[in-house]
């Protein structure tokens, strides 16, 4: 006799499924462009959670997307041993803000599309990076273990 009742069991998988969606925390940079400080900052906070074992969601986007990322930003981070590969800039969304855990702006007002719950920091002091790669890298790796430590507490 089976006493396993497949409509119990699937609602058991989603509900698993969707407690390991929430646990791991969503992480959205957003700069204007989406080619050069969201993409420094996704790509390292990648790396930097790989290393310390912290499992995370990371998501770059800008305001008024470039078509490409920029050679140097390129270069930048294959200097660091980060390839971006084929990875286009894309336009934020409402939807990439929705249940992020942190949110980072370099500079962009994400007002409208954040709701009242979403708190968005502010890290627009950050080099330029067109004529300060190494700085601008410097700065936001710093942040991003800050970040990183304050995820691992949480």
């Amino acid at each position: 006799m089976r006493t396993t009742s497949y409509p119990l069991v699937a609602a058991m998988l989603l509900m698993a499924w969707v407690a390991a969606a929430q646990s791991t925390p969503k992480v959205v940079f957003v700069c204007e462009h989406g080619s050069a400080k969201s993409v420094i900052a996704a790509a390292h906070l990648r790396r930097l959670a790989a290393e310390k074992g912290i499992d995370v969601e990371v998501i770059s986007r800008g305001t008024t997307p470039d078509a490409e990322v920029p050679a140097n930003v390129r270069a930048g981070l294959k200097k660091d041993g980060i390839e971006v590969g084929a990875l286009k800039p894309a336009l934020v969304s409402r939807a990439d803000l929705a249940g992020a855990a942190v949110v980072v702006s370099f500079g962009s007002d994400l007002s409208a599309l954040a709701d009242g719950k979403t708190k968005v920091q502010d890290w627009s002091a950050t080099p330029a990076v067109t004529s300060n790669y190494d700085g601008a890298r410097s700065y936001i790796v710093k942040r991003l273990e800050e970040l990183l430590e304050k995820l691992r507490s949480q």
